[in-house]
């Protein structure tokens, strides 16, 4: 019976940990893929600029709408152009401009493999600035189709740092992220100091998982560098719609000899006590023979093992104190017929009552919070009357007044076709659910940093397109209109020339406050466009409605009155407003709604900037 729960054990343990590293993995690769989306997105809009057939590519990519986009994007350095001879044409680096990079893995890729459809993914390599990276670029086309050169993102590996260690819950616990020719991008390992080391070479289940083409594989797995065995989740990312050359590997490991720590323990115990009961019985088997041959000495032989019996019962009673203790495990009975209360000496430690106490069944239940106490006493009732097991958390206040959380467990004992009594174990669990909320809160302040401009605290360009995406579908079910403003602060190029980056900056924050003040229903949106734009989301709004909003935020500016003496357009600081309203059709694409607001806004710059014009309302068919 002890193997039988022991090996049950051992299966828990296993199936809890590895779904512990499978949510972690996916975390971190979710992240990644959102970084993706992001870079991909940035770099396609670039090249339709720069391929556009008017399109002077001073005017369109400039270092200075380069080095926006890479502020924008936490997790990239830098983005630059290069042409098909694989010098930088553009870089928000005037160094690096006219250098030579065609040796590059991340140029000579897509110049030797074109497809315009593809994100190219290069090897991990250390950049001019000593910085071990990534590259993510896409082939750009001349007129003719051919190949004219690349738009590479170089991709910041303390931002992905930060959020692989964000997932750790272990001293153990290692996380990497691998290129799909099995070169570490980001690696947590202490033991290599270095970079570019391949995991392929030690570990034969990162392979298996390339080999498997699945996108999550679970194996255990001896580390070549640390001798050490490892409980390991490998999670591909290979978004599809982004037509990645090579993939990304997201690889989450904890060493098995701690995660299996525990059950050890247990298997310690249970060896231990097997000892005892094969010693006490080794002594009756003994007792048994001395009878048959020297029946004068019986009684002294009877007394004298009835002693170490209960000796050896003693040292097995002592044994079970402290390995509850230990793992702060009490256990408790309850007989049906007389409603009389067992403890172990761990559960008078964990309910801070004292020993001498008399116990009940509602001496037991007294400590839970109220909500807890009506889900141990049906889950009680219902092992009563159905022999139904129960296993929860739930909160206990002790009689010194700590708050914990306890997991208690209990099942019913069955004799002659009836429940006489209810046996269980309650464990303090207070410092893994402790663990286990702050682990959740690190997550979700991590989900908050991906959709959140990092300079203005606004909303980001990739919350702005789930949002108008949530919001289209959301309008178009419920007849509604959805309205867009496109915010473009007027001069911004001259005000960042004549008051630096920092006053730019500064000012960009500033006009996100004014736009935030002034948006308060449900569901409005503001959110950072790229470089000096804002859009805007209102739901529900008509042309009418969110052309009241543009006017408000046009009169808070002017109230704000903050100097823009570079402008030919006034002496403060402006802003040219595209008004777009449309009611969706869930058929329709919003990009139609981004187009109109974009019409509008180049409207209200021909005319002269400082004012919000409106575009012709929108209707679906």
């Amino acid at each position: 019976m002890g193997a039988v729960q022991l090996q049950r054990n051992h299966a828990q343990i296993k199936a809890e940990q590895q779904n512990r590293l499978q949510t972690q993995a996916r975390v971190v690769a979710e992240n990644l893929v959102r970084q993706l989306r992001g870079v991909d997105s940035a770099l396609r809009g670039l090249r339709a600029d720069l391929t556009a057939p008017s399109a002077a590519q001073a005017d369109v990519v400039s270092p200075h709408r380069l080095n926006e986009l890479g502020r924008a994007m936490p997790g990239v350095r830098g983005i630059v152009v290069l042409d098909a001879q694989g010098r930088i044409t553009v870089s928000e680096a005037s160094v690096l401009e006219g250098q030579d990079f065609a040796s590059r893995e991340y140029f000579r890729a897509p110049r030797e493999r074109p497809d315009y459809t593809s994100l190219y993914v290069s090897p991990p390599f250390t950049s001019t600035r000593g910085v071990y990276s990534i590259n993510l670029g896409i082939a750009v086309p001349d007129v003719h189709g051919r190949f004219n050169g690349v738009i590479s993102a170089n991709l910041d590996p303390e931002y992905f740092e930060i959020v692989a260690r964000s997932v750790l819950y272990a001293p153990d616990m290692l996380v990497s992220v691998i290129h799909g020719d099995g070169k570490p991008f980001i690696d947590l390992h202490p033991a290599r100091s270095g970079h570019g080391k391949d995991p392929a070479q030690h570990s034969a289940s990162f392979a298996r998982h390339i080999a498997s083409e699945r996108s999550e594989t679970i194996a255990e797995d001896e580390d070549a560098l640390t001798h050490d065995n490892r409980m390991v989740v490998f999670r591909t990312v290979f978004p599809p719609e982004l037509d990645m050359d090579t993939p990304l590997v997201v690889s989450v490991s904890r060493s098995t000899r701690e995660v299996y720590a525990p059950w050890r323990d247990d298997v310690r115990s249970l060896a231990l006590l097997f000892v005892l009961l094969c010693i006490s019985s080794a002594g009756t088997l003994h007792f048994v023979q001395q009878r048959r041959q020297a029946t004068s000495h019986a009684a002294n032989e009877r007394q004298r093992l009835a002693d170490i019996s209960a000796e050896q019962l003693r040292g097995a009673a002592e044994l079970q104190q402290r390995t509850g203790r230990l793992a702060k495990v009490g256990g408790w009975q309850l007989e049906l017929a007389t409603q009389q209360m067992t403890w172990t000496d761990e559960m008078y430690e964990i309910h801070d009552v004292d020993r001498q106490a008399a116990l009940s069944r509602g001496v037991a239940l007294s400590p839970y919070t109220p909500d807890a106490r009506r889900l141990v006493e049906s889950a009680m009732h219902e092992a009563i009357q159905h022999g139904t097991p129960w296993s929860l958390e739930a909160r206990v206040v002790t009689a010194r007044g700590r708050q914990l959380w306890v997991r208690t467990q209990g099942e019913a004992i069955v004799e002659n076709g009836r429940v006489v009594r209810l046996i269980g174990a309650s464990q303090d669990v207070t410092e893994r659910v402790r663990f286990a909320t702050e682990l959740q809160a690190a997550n979700e302040k991590l989900e908050r940093l991906t959709v959140t401009d990092g300079l203005t605290g606004v909303g980001n360009r990739r919350l702005f397109d789930q949002k108008l995406a949530t919001e289209w579908t959301r309008c178009a079910r419920r007849g509604l209109d959805l309205g867009l403003l496109m915010v473009d602060i007027d001069h911004f190029k001259l005000y960042n020339d004549h008051y630096g980056h920092q006053g730019g900056d500064a000012v960009l924050r500033q006009v996100a406050t004014i736009l935030t003040q002034c948006v308060q229903r449900s569901g409005e949106l503001v959110a950072r466009y790229g470089g000096e734009e804002f859009a805007v989301l209102l739901p529900g709004s008509d042309m009418e409605s969110a052309s009241i909003v543009a006017d408000l935020f046009l009169a808070q500016l002017a109230q704000a009155a903050i100097p823009h003496i570079a402008s030919s357009t006034a002496a403060v600081l402006t802003m040219s407003i595209g008004v777009a309203s449309m009611a969706p059709v869930a058929t329709d694409q919003p990009a139609q709604l981004i187009r109109s607001a974009d019409s509008a806004l180049y409207i209200a710059k021909h005319l002269g900037r400082n004012r919000a014009e409106q575009a012709p309302a929108v209707a679906g068919p």
